[in-house]
């Protein structure tokens, strides 16, 4: 196996959170928002590709061949199937017709766009979810793709359509020769705003070099209000651009605002984004179409769930006890005053650039608990 040794990545996270215990006051944009165009959720024509081009199981919910070719030996199921799980009697919790549908899926996020748009998205994993009830529609947007369903039979009125397709911006990459990356959107959130009458969405973006894939400078938070109740018809496009916002308590700028929370009230509507610098130097580089082994130290007196961008890995070993069921996952607890072991799989080609690892729990992720990766 291909760098075999053990890194040991430190959760550490007193040090994180030891910023100086003074009010911290962010700066408000310098650019302010911007109007960027008018949009609409179109329809969702899926593109037609073969199997080896989609790398994500789907279909039940336990695959029982999944195989990862890089390992030798059986690789076992890493959920029992879910007629084997007991169910509990239900209790009854509202009075009203109560169901559920089908939104969004991992196909949609690969597989949604048109035109020139057509098989131009990522598998991105783990489902990152904004939702939006009101006016009797429901608003999703998952990861890096939109649809409208009804809120009364869940029946699908618009998209699903990839985000750089709404947001008028290019597509995420284009699988021709040499390889063309777009701008990387993540973090989408929605709401319905009772009193206007209004949906928003909001998504981070960060430009790449269209060659490399690699983070640039400029990031921006792209903000779509719906012109009426109705989320079929159109929306108007707006960014804010925040390279360089921020308090410089927390480090030299250009910054993105990661994981914006959003909110309103009689005054407003709230974006609060946290800032990490982009020209940070790398904490670990490894080399693209290798394996390693990582051992995740976790030296605090709490569970951290460790995260990782754009891979996944395999989790094997806790407290140096092997598992007897171990799982492909890109987020993992790692249990206080204790390690976990991981595979690390690089040996996709398609992975470019920086990406980044975290802890998962936003409090601590806002105070530093983050990290760059360079894929070469």
């Amino acid at each position: 196996m291909t760098g075999s040794r053990i890194f040991s990545v430190v959760l550490l996270c007193v040090v994180a959170m030891s910023s100086p215990a003074v009010a911290q006051r962010p700066q408000s944009s310098t650019s302010g928002v911007s109007f960027v165009r008018t949009a609409i959720i179109k329809g969702g024509e899926m593109a037609s590709v073969t199997g080896t081009d989609f790398d994500v199981a789907q279909g039940l919910s336990v695959v029982s061949h999944f195989p990862k070719p890089q390992l030798s030996g059986t690789v076992s199921p890493a959920r029992v199937p879910a007629d084997h799980v007991p169910v509990a009697a239900g209790n009854e919790i509202v009075s009203s017709t109560f169901f559920g549908f089908l939104g969004l899926t991992h196909r949609d996020q690969r597989l949604s766009g048109t035109g020139v748009y057509t098989n131009t998205q990522f598998n991105i994993e783990p489902p990152d979810q904004g939702l939006a009830v009101g006016s009797g529609f429901v608003v999703e947007p998952v990861n890096n793709v939109i649809a409208v369903y009804s809120a009364t039979d869940g029946a699908l009125k618009a998209g699903p359509e990839p985000l750089n397709q709404f947001f008028g911006l290019a597509p995420a990459i284009v699988r021709s020769t040499p390889l063309v990356f777009g701008p990387d959107l993540s973090d989408p959130r929605a709401y319905f705003d009772s009193d206007t009458g209004h949906f928003f969405i909001t998504e981070v973006e960060i430009d790449r070099d269209p060659s490399t894939g690699a983070l640039a400078s400029v990031s921006q938070i792209f903000i779509a209000v719906s012109q009426t109740n109705d989320p079929t018809g159109s929306w108007n496009i707006f960014k804010l651009d925040v390279s360089n916002d921020g308090d410089s308590i927390f480090g030299a700028c250009p910054c993105f605002g990661d994981q914006p929370l959003i909110g309103a009230d009689k005054n407003g509507f709230y974006i609060n984004g946290k800032k990490f610098s982009m020209h940070d130097d790398p904490m670990l580089r490894v080399r693209v179409g290798s394996m390693q082994h990582w051992r995740i130290v976790n030296s605090t007196s709490e569970v951290h769930p460790f995260h990782i961008h754009q891979i996944h890995f395999l989790a094997y070993a806790e407290n140096g006890i092997q598992s007897d069921s171990p799982e492909w996952l890109d987020t993992v607890n790692v249990p206080y005053g204790g390690t976990v072991d991981l595979i690390m799989d690089f040996t996709d080609p398609i992975i470019r650039g920086v990406s980044l690892f975290h802890c998962h729990l936003l409090s601590h992720e806002d105070k530093g608990m983050m990290a760059k990766i360079l894929f070469e």
